[in-house]
């Protein structure tokens, strides 16, 4: 019986790569509409039908909806495939694709700089997405319409 001993892959401690940060993900600032501070704030999750799983309060006040329209719906009932707010169901079908991206999202309250990856499970299969908003700039609700949301 042969015994191989495999110098410098088994007796090494595995090296962990560190993510790196995309500009976008520079500390955002605080507006009156969210609780966005120094670190990117949870919005919401999706599962690989990008339906909303989880939305945070901090969401719900930007797009100025109920929480229950959005928990249940997918992104393109939500935001459609047109208009100015294309770009968010762009950036989670590139997340389902592995890929990290980013948007802007035109809220009613503000427009705020959103990062959106991919969510994996236990076993490293795809799960969903996950949203993070990195940065916020508040609107002033009383130049706003009293129309249907932007977002």
């Amino acid at each position: 019986m042969r015994q191989w001993e495999l110098f410098g892959i088994t007796d090494q401690e595995p090296v962990v790569t560190p993510i790196p940060r995309r500009t976008e993900e520079e500390p955002a600032t605080s507006g009156s509409a969210g609780p966005v501070a120094d670190e990117p704030e949870f919005f919401w999750a999706t599962d690989t039908t990008l339906r909303m799983q989880v939305v945070s309060q901090a969401a719900v006040d930007v797009m100025g909806w109920p929480a229950g329209r959005c928990l249940g719906e997918d992104l393109l009932t939500l935001f459609g495939l047109g208009g100015p707010n294309f770009d968010v169901v762009s950036a989670h079908v590139n997340a389902l694709g592995g890929d990290d991206d980013s948007f802007t999202l035109e809220g009613v309250r503000a427009t705020v700089r959103c990062w959106v990856g991919p969510v994996h499970d236990e076993s490293g299969r795809l799960s969903g997405t996950r949203c993070l908003a990195v940065a916020m700039e508040t609107v002033d609700v009383r130049d706003a319409s009293t129309g249907t949301a932007v977002a």
